[in-house]
């Protein structure tokens, strides 16, 4: 599809990160589609931008636009979480709030647990362990592997992985004036808000707790009421592909960190050749509870 200068020069401008640029290119030709037209406008880019500072939240969107006109505050990259697995027999990898896309009170709650997992491994000496389990000579496929997921959009996908602490954020509607903007619904991607004369209403069955409509709502009609993580483990991505269990819906950090022991704890049981997911299937999931 073609472009017109201005549109470019704007696609150029938008404060979103580098490696979602070209989608957002895609997007904005998206627009320009079901517009019928042929070529990309600065209008469908803005409407593209505003697509994207709904999705990753006005606060985030701003500080990424601070980067480009080189002001404060900007982004803050968490270099902590930048966990080098080359030499381990576990990893940890960490979504991209390591990149300063999340609040400051997420990222230092995925920091905290981030050190409580890497200080559990090491003081059990966790690689021994590993090691023992390990059938075939250790490789990649003998890696233990954590990821820790600061929302339900599993940026970094947990679901396949040994261990997943994914965060919960749970949204409440609140007594304040609801302008009927309709932002809400339009990035509740699960359908689970309807919006009523008085206001949204959540369904708790389908929202999956990802904060993105009270990141949309300009008057806090929704706010998130409180924050913690749910924990899945016994997922497989190699030879016997699995995918996780849920151990715990909902929790906060030292409900992840006890899990965290009680998995090391299992895995100690085990015999070579086992795995957590084999290890769950023979001593059930109420050892990790």
């Amino acid at each position: 599809m073609e472009w017109n200068k201005e549109a470019i020069e704007r696609h150029e401008q938008m404060p979103i990160p580098p490696s979602v640029s070209p989608l957002a290119r895609k997007q904005a030709e998206k627009i320009a589609r079901k517009k019928g037209l042929s070529q990309v406008t600065v209008t469908e880019v803005e409407e593209a931008e505003e697509a994207y500072a709904t999705y990753f939240g006005r606060e985030k969107a701003q500080e990424m636009k601070n980067l480009l006109e080189g002001k404060e505050p900007v982004p803050q990259m968490v270099e902590e979480l930048f966990f080098d697995a080359s030499e381990k027999l576990y990893d940890i990898k960490v979504c991209p709030v390591k990149y300063g896309s999340q609040r400051k009170e997420v990222a230092d709650g995925i920091t905290e647990i981030f050190r409580g997992v890497q200080e559990i491994f090491e003081k059990e000496q966790i690689e021994e362990t590993i090691a023992e389990l390990s059938r075939a000579p250790l490789s990649q496929q003998s890696r233990f592997t954590v990821v820790i997921a600061g929302c339900s959009n599993c940026c970094e996908p947990p679901f396949f992985k040994d261990l997943g602490v994914v965060g919960q954020h749970v949204p409440r509607v609140t007594n304040a004036d609801c302008l009927q903007c309709n932002k809400c619904k339009r990035v509740c991607y699960e359908d689970a808000i309807t919006l009523t004369e008085n206001g949204p209403s959540i369904n708790r069955e389908r929202c999956i707790n990802c904060e993105f409509c009270a990141k949309s709502c300009p008057n806090e009609k929704i706010i998130i009421e409180k924050r913690g993580y749910k924990v899945i483990a016994g997922g497989r991505d190699y030879r016997h592909p699995a995918v996780a269990v849920r151990v715990k819906a909902f929790t906060g950090q030292e409900g992840v960190l006890t899990t965290v022991k009680k998995i090391v704890t299992l895995l100690k049981k085990g015999n070579e050749g086992d795995t957590l997911k084999s290890l769950i299937e023979k001593y059930g999931i109420d050892m990790l509870q």
